[in-house]
């Protein structure tokens, strides 16, 4: 942790899933001491977990960030559903004491498959310019799109995937923070549109449009270190902004966050022709 802090680094992150290899699963005595050392040193850690158990041991340590968490939905989406994939009360209880917030990524769990069902969607010249080359390339052959869908497991893949998105209902519900991260920039989750389609996944979830914007900016941001000390959602003269203008309501549709207008960064209007790749 201490080599990690002097490389600048803001976040340490623990994968507590369990592994292929018997034996690989961080213990419990080297999670506590990847925490406390992170706190001694300025580092924010946070974990990836999909058993409940993991959660209440890391959250009695004093980690409260999870990323990509998916709990007792085993894993992120890629396996055969739970039986009971719903948490406890006391998990749900605790995880509002200890003041924690999930950082769950549901776009890259559906869009294993969301290309195979939605080709139309690689018909889109913005969506297709930030497109893995290799990843088009796959989602555009019909015959590979045809076994995706009609693997063995496909439905209960499409099963765990709708536990994952009420996992995410279910901690808003209970007062939990729900922010909103997309792994954007791996393979199937290209950058941009990645955190658009996000969005449109949460409203899926049954969170409203405005609960799920505000879960993509101010929550997150209230998460991001230094925590408490930055001024989030404030136009002030003298300083710099981020902006999005859109030409439609994202509240009537959620979908609507794709109709940029403008967008300013750092207080500079963005020339967003330029950052595509020329025909």
């Amino acid at each position: 942790m201490r080599e990690q802090a002097a490389l600048g680094v803001h976040f340490t992150k623990m994968w507590i899933n369990e592994v292929a290899e018997p034996g690989l699963k961080i213990p419990d005595e080297i999670r506590a001491a990847i925490v406390d050392e992170s706190y001694k040193n300025g580092l924010v850690p946070v974990a990836h977990i999909n058993e409940e158990a993991d959660g209440v041991q890391l959250l009695e340590i004093g980690l409260n960030e999870f990323m990509h968490s998916t709990v007792r939905t085993f894993g992120p989406g890629g396996g055969v559903p739970m039986e009971d994939p719903v948490p406890s009360q006391a998990f749900l209880d605790l995880c509002l004491e200890k003041d924690c917030a999930f950082a769950p990524t549901l776009s890259i769990i559906q869009n294993n498959w969301h290309f195979a069902e939605h080709p139309e969607l690689l018909e889109d010249p913005e969506l297709r310019a930030v497109m893995n080359p290799a990843v088009l390339e796959r989602w555009s052959d019909e015959e590979t799109r045809a076994a995706v869908l009609a693997a063995d497991g496909f439905e209960g893949r499409k099963l765990s995937f709708r536990h994952v998105q009420d996992f995410v209902k279910t901690l808003h519900d209970h007062g939990i923070k729900v922010a909103l991260g997309t792994d954007s920039g791996t393979p199937n989750v290209p950058m941009g549109w990645g955190t658009h389609h996000e969005l449109e996944l949460y409203v899926e979830a049954g969170l409203t449009p405005m609960e799920t914007l505000v879960a993509a900016t101010a929550t997150g941001a209230s998460r991001v270190p230094p925590v408490g000390e930055a001024d989030f959602g404030t136009l002030t003269a003298g300083m710099s902004a981020d902006l999005i203008v859109l030409n439609a309501d994202p509240l009537g549709d959620i979908r609507n966050t794709l109709q940029i207008d403008r967008v300013m960064l750092r207080g500079e209007w963005v020339d967003r022709d330029g950052l595509l790749p020329s025909p």
